[in-house]
């Protein structure tokens, strides 16, 4: 068997297609106000790009880019969805407000308030093999916080809508796992062949 009847019965039968609808979150180690952290059903994730970090190399020949570190260069992006209480929007307030205090509109230091750097949090998303719900991949985010609460909308024309809360996290780096032992040293081509 060749062609795309191995490749649809490799990704179909074999290995499945991984859904974006299964997922979970997890936030960890969160020790202010805000609460400990738990499990957290976001509605909507995106997750964020990776780079390499280049420097063009000019010593003879044509000038190309050489990659020089890794940088993580654009934010975790969650959305919620909001009930009556409003507990999701207090929830990300009060952490921010343990990051900057609202009355004086200054970074609260760790010597300040006793702490050390306690609104830093980790923030797992672990994807779910659909057949089963089991962890398959995940994306460990470090010294995560919310930096960004979007604007939310109302209005009497979504009557039949419900409100969301979109929160926008930054982080100093994330490990990505993909469960399998399927890594780097492992080919593309080698994936879906037996």
């Amino acid at each position: 068997m060749a062609g795309i009847d191995a490749f649809k019965q490799a990704l179909l039968g074999k290995y499945g297609l991984s859904r974006p609808s299964k997922y979970v979150v997890r936030i960890y180690g969160l020790q202010n106000g805000a609460g400990a952290g738990g499990i957290f059903q976001a509605e909507n994730v995106t997750l964020p790009s990776r780079s390499l970090a280049m420097v063009q190399e000019h010593f003879h020949g044509e000038q190309w880019n050489v990659p020089c570190g890794r940088t993580f260069d654009s934010s975790l992006v969650m959305t919620f969805p909001m009930g009556v209480q409003g507990n999701e929007r207090a929830f990300f307030e009060t952490w921010m407000d343990q990051i900057v205090d609202p009355k004086t509109n200054f970074a609260i230091s760790g010597e300040q308030s006793g702490r050390k750097n306690d609104y830093y949090s980790s923030i797992e998303v672990g994807i779910l093999n659909p057949a089963n719900n089991q962890q398959v991949q995940s994306y460990r985010f470090f010294d995560c916080f919310p930096s960004s609460v979007f604007p939310m909308n109302y209005g009497f024309n979504m009557m039949n809508d419900y409100a969301r809360l979109q929160v926008q996290f930054e982080y100093r780096k994330y490990e990505f796992d993909s469960g399998s032992g399927i890594g780097a040293d492992t080919p593309f081509t080698n994936i879906y062949s037996d």
